[in-house]
């Protein structure tokens, strides 16, 4: 069974300048990989877009983003591409995005289904034509939110913060997101220099609490017991959360529970990816 992304769109880029286009700014190697999860950064190296990148063929890529981040990104990539021989089209209503636990077959109506690159438990994320889609028995029981809290998995607009996150500290290397080997791209050196000084203060924990954990905007802080800030609280599903913290203060932790918000009590666990 598979679930329909509602909040997902697919952009086109097409042309013979297209792989060389967008491996030149993105952060991971789209020349190794005929489908890889990405960011795009500013020039600091801060959060801007997250996507997955699927090379149909070097002149033929198509890009599954957050549908409320698909405008916005189309103009960003209009504006880097100057006169590159590349076409840059918005796809969502021709295309969708599903999500399922088992890999749908390929035909002239599912593009392509592929692993979700980010972590070997996540589920398949296929590409199919919206007309398909209208045509099948989709569930609509949250698999992929079911997943993506059950294993820590960060989001762009869910979990990060434009212009300020910064993507090392959110498991960018653990979860397949950045090539250390490929060229330079658009806020390497700050991505580089995180790696290679080898310090990484914060980083993403799950969150579990025994009842359902309330709404809070990004950015709301976590305290332990006592009531000092150990990190923010990213985004939450039912009963799980995603949380970024201070590693060494929650090392400190003489038990693993912290406060949301001074108010709900999670458990603290550490991703099965990390």
């Amino acid at each position: 069974m598979a679930e329909l992304l509602e909040n997902r769109s697919i952009l086109s880029l097409s042309g013979k300048d297209a792989l060389v286009f967008l491996q030149n700014i993105v952060t991971n190697d789209l020349n190794n990989y005929s489908y890889s999860y990405n960011y795009l950064l500013s020039p600091q190296g801060r959060y801007l877009y997250d996507f997955f990148v699927l090379k149909l063929s070097p002149d033929q890529l198509f890009i599954d983003i957050d549908s409320i981040s698909a405008q916005s990104f189309l103009q960003k990539l209009t504006i880097y591409k100057l006169r590159r021989d590349v076409e840059i089209k918005n796809l969502a209503s021709e295309y969708s995005v599903l999500y399922s636990r088992e890999k749908m077959e390929t035909n002239e109506e599912v593009i392509a289904s592929n692993c979700d690159p980010r972590f070997s438990k996540l589920g398949f994320r296929s590409i199919v034509e919206s007309s398909c889609a209208n045509k099948l028995e989709l569930v609509g029981n949250n698999l992929y939110m079911q997943d993506k809290y059950e294993f820590t998995i960060p989001d762009g607009r869910d979990d990060l913060i434009t212009g300020n996150s910064v993507v090392f500290q959110f498991g960018a290397e653990e979860l397949s997101a950045v090539s250390f080997s490929k060229g330079c791209y658009i806020g390497q050196e700050v991505i580089s220099r995180a790696k290679y000084q080898g310090v990484t203060r914060k980083k993403l924990f799950k969150l579990v609490s025994d009842k359902k954990i309330a709404f809070n905007d990004i950015g709301t802080e976590i305290t332990d017991l006592r009531g000092e800030k150990i990190g923010i609280f990213c985004s939450s599903y039912n009963k799980l959360g995603i949380g970024l913290l201070n590693e060494e203060k929650y090392l400190g932790l003489d038990t693993k529970i912290a406060l949301i918000n001074g108010i709900q009590e999670v458990l603290i666990l550490k991703p099965e990816w990390r």
